[in-house]
């Protein structure tokens, strides 16, 4: 499987090049998923998708995102 992060998504430039590549992922069936580490945006998407990938889904990541 393969996740794909787009990075820096609080700077115009990013947001664009994502917007204009998301279909391009998402047509391969490429999970892809924004995030802004300045911002916090997508880093629970991010954490979740991680941990549903190496089979953990809800153990501990809750309590970590409270």
């Amino acid at each position: 499987p393969y996740l794909v992060v787009a990075t820096k998504m609080d700077l115009g430039a990013a947001v664009l090049n994502w917007e204009s590549q998301r279909g391009l992922f998402a047509q391969r069936g490429i999970q892809i998923i924004a995030i802004s580490a300045l911002s916090g945006r997508g880093l629970e998407e991010l954490a979740r998708a991680v941990d549903t990938l190496l089979g953990r889904e809800g153990r501990k990541l809750d309590a970590c995102l409270r």
